[in-house]
């Protein structure tokens, strides 16, 4: 007598096997009863119809998932790059992680894990993402943007230029300002002012109230000694943008010399109470006047706190953008 195991071993090894012999006696049983009734080309295409359809409500189903896949991923990665700008990393990376592994080629989770890595310092991935981002969708000009920050806060100029002027030129893009204004800020770093110049004034003819490229004109032109140029550059920042320690101590240094004593005592004030411990306010409490020693290195160059998140580009459209305050359900967190 067979041991209870072996006979278990036997069924489960068979267990295909029959159920194949199943499935050919079912349409085994199907073509002789078309075949009665219909005749044999008949009963052939009955049969390979209800074959077919199997296949094809099989299919349906995979194509009714793949949607709900991206718009899950859609809304993590939406959620998760809110979270890096309010500063969440943390809360940030568990959202694009979720996206990421909903869809694993959805292009916009790594470029924002690339931000993400960047702000964190973990430059390794950073760069991991931006290229896996880029490989799944090499066009994209938010993307490219974004690498060219990184490589251009790396010291990688070059590449960071020709990224920037790749994304620019996109005629698809909806921003081209803020990569001119990336790669003129980045050639700075070479001491390639005339290039510069060059870029920023780009920028600020397709969008003239480009922050970052306006200020950066002023600090240019108020190192060059053109200080009427530099103070109108300044007045147009500050028409759509607030006071940072740097826009404040140009703006001391400017009016020392053009002799606005209000405007004078306005940034004076500014300086010393909203931003006490800022390099600026240190440097005007120690009395210098600003010469060339104590003026910052083109402190528009903080590029970590202007990245931009292509939402709307070759992958999303403003369609696809979740509604403001709008939630995700249990089933997508």
């Amino acid at each position: 007598m067979l041991k209870s195991g072996y006979n278990q071993a036997v069924i489960e090894a068979r267990a295909p096997v029959c159920m194949l012999k199943l499935i050919n006696a079912c349409c085994v049983g199907m073509l002789v009863l078309c075949l009665s009734a219909c005749g044999p080309y008949s009963a052939v295409g009955m049969v390979g119809s209800t074959l077919i359809k199997t296949v094809d409500d099989r299919h349906q189903r995979e194509a009714i998932a793949e949607p709900k896949r991206l718009e899950i991923a859609r809304a993590n990665f939406l959620v998760g790059a809110e979270y890096i700008r309010q500063g969440d990393y943390e809360t940030a990376r568990i959202r694009l992680n979720k996206a990421r592994e909903v869809k694993p080629d959805y292009a916009p989770a790594y470029n924002a894990l690339g931000v993400l890595y960047q702000g964190l310092g973990e430059v390794q991935q950073a760069e991991e993402n931006f290229k896996h981002s880029l490989k799944l969708d090499k066009d994209n000009p938010g993307t490219m943007n974004n690498y060219g920050q990184f490589l251009c806060s790396q010291g990688r100029l070059d590449e960071a230029e020709e990224l920037f002027n790749l994304a620019a030129a996109d005629p698809l893009y909806r921003t081209p300002e803020v990569a001119l204004t990336n790669a003129g800020s980045c050639v700075l770093m070479e001491g390639r002012e005339r290039d510069a110049i060059a870029y920023f004034e780009q920028a600020l003819k397709i969008n003239p109230s480009v922050a970052r490229a306006l200020y950066a004109m002023a600090d240019i032109e108020y190192g060059k000694q053109n200080y009427f140029a530099a103070n109108s550059y300044l007045k147009r920042y500050l028409d759509v943008a607030k006071h940072t320690p740097q826009t404040l101590w140009l703006g001391v240094r400017l009016q020392r010399i053009l002799g606005d004593k209000d405007l004078l005592a306005s940034y004076t004030l500014l300086l010393r109470n909203k931003f006490p411990d800022s390099r600026e306010a240190k440097l005007l409490l120690s009395g210098s006047r600003g010469d060339a020693d104590d003026s910052l290195p083109y402190a528009h160059l903080e590029l970590i706190h202007d990245f931009e998140f292509i939402t709307e580009a070759s992958l999303l459209s403003d369609k696809d953008l979740l509604p403001a305050g709008g939630n995700l359900t249990h089933s997508e967190q």
